[in-house]
């Protein structure tokens, strides 16, 4: 399985090409979904403070640009 993942425990969004964790929760099948587009899902179910300490390193090709 491939996509962006959030780890509630981390606070983390991992890029997985494999098997993720059975906790985490899927976010986008697309591995190269922006930060605008992970965030929009990410509203959804966090809080604004939630969302405010999510670690997004994940989503480095947007950094690039």
């Amino acid at each position: 399985m491939k996509g962006i993942f959030y780890d509630r425990a981390t606070r983390r969004l991992y890029s997985v090409n494999g098997m993720p964790d059975p906790d985490w929760t899927l976010i986008s099948h697309n591995l190269e979904a922006t930060f605008n587009q992970c965030r929009r899902v990410l509203r959804e179910l966090l809080t604004m403070e939630e969302l405010a300490n999510v670690d997004w390193s994940a989503l480095r090709h947007d950094r690039a640009a």
